[in-house]
């Protein structure tokens, strides 16, 4: 593993940021931290979810053993509560956030991390094909810039490709150069269109809703 590390530095140079998201490695604490000297040796720019999640003794340590940023809790990102308590015991640099769970949650979560000097960071995909969060992105400073892979988002039971031939959405807003915008419409910037989403839920009959 190590090895391919440094392979992948050599190749992309100094300047592409390098991330390392060890999920389901299942490191011990002695592999996380031999790694994650290398990866600070190598310039990456954080290590994610170094030892599991629940670990919140083994994560505080290395992260005071360790100079490269620690980003964790995805799998219980759900939890505000245990998310705010990891954060301000000095387990986590930066807490994985998702809007599906809750706004309002991830939102506290953010200004609760500012007050302490850390992070968050947004667990795509999101609701409506990555704009909530594009939006949230617009409204949260201590953030980094985050990686939308549209073609693996599925909402409404369909991948996003299909939702655009069937008219899921109105005015989607699809990524250009690797950025996702927000869209121009009011609100949450698209047109859901739910005469779809009832002949697909045995919804009620409704025209074009704004989000």
């Amino acid at each position: 593993m190590i090895e391919w590390f440094k392979a992948t530095r050599e190749a992309v140079g100094p300047e592409i940021d390098l991330l390392h998201d060890a999920a389901l490695c299942y490191y011990s604490f002695e592999e996380a931290f031999r790694i994650g000297r290398v990866l600070d040796g190598l310039a990456f720019g954080w290590f994610e979810e170094p030892l599991a999640d629940r670990d919140q003794i083994g994560l505080q340590r290395l992260r005071t053993e360790l100079d490269i940023p620690i980003v964790a809790l995805e799998s219980l990102m759900h939890d505000i509560d245990l998310s705010a308590v990891w954060l301000i015991s000095g387990a986590t640099d930066s807490l994985r956030v998702n809007a599906r769970h809750d706004i309002t949650s991830l939102l506290k979560l953010a200004y609760l991390a500012e007050l302490h000097g850390a992070r968050v960071e947004m667990n795509d995909p999101s609701g409506l094909f990555g704009l909530v969060h594009a939006h949230l992105m617009c409204a949260i400073t201590n953030i980094s810039p985050t990686a939308h892979v549209i073609s693996s988002v599925k909402r409404l039971g369909c991948s996003i490709r299909l939702c655009l031939k069937r008219d899921t959405l109105f005015h989607p807003v699809p990524p250009v150069g690797g950025l996702h915008g927000i869209g121009r419409i009011l609100k949450r910037g698209v047109w859901l269109n739910f005469s779809i989403c009832q002949r697909m839920y045995d919804l009620p009959p409704c025209g074009p809703i704004t989000l």
